[in-house]
């Protein structure tokens, strides 16, 4: 059983979950003249798998969505470059 899916804004790299979730969509948006770079981890750190990495154009924003979601196994960690002005990432928690 999945939870309602949620928006969850971030402005630094932080642990989302320390339970699975299921990923459905993802928005990297970078600083005005600089390309953004988002890293996402299977787990609680930049220690866990690595998941995959975006990137944008130069004072670009990059939409990702999941058609099925991505699920992680160990939870969602986000890291991200200075040049990222924010990542938004729709998401639920994999089991209550």
């Amino acid at each position: 059983m999945t939870n309602k899916p949620k928006w969850e804004r971030l402005t630094g790299s932080r642990k989302v979950s320390s339970n699975p979730v299921n990923i459905y969509s993802i928005i990297v948006t970078a600083h005005s003249g600089k390309q953004a770079k988002c890293t996402l981890y299977d787990g609680e750190s930049t220690g866990d798998p690595q998941m995959t990495t975006l990137q944008t154009l130069s004072g670009e924003a990059k939409v990702i969505n999941f058609n099925p979601p991505v699920t992680t196994l160990r939870g969602l960690y986000i890291d991200f470059t200075g040049d990222v002005d924010e990542v938004m990432i729709h998401y639920d928690l994999e089991k209550e």
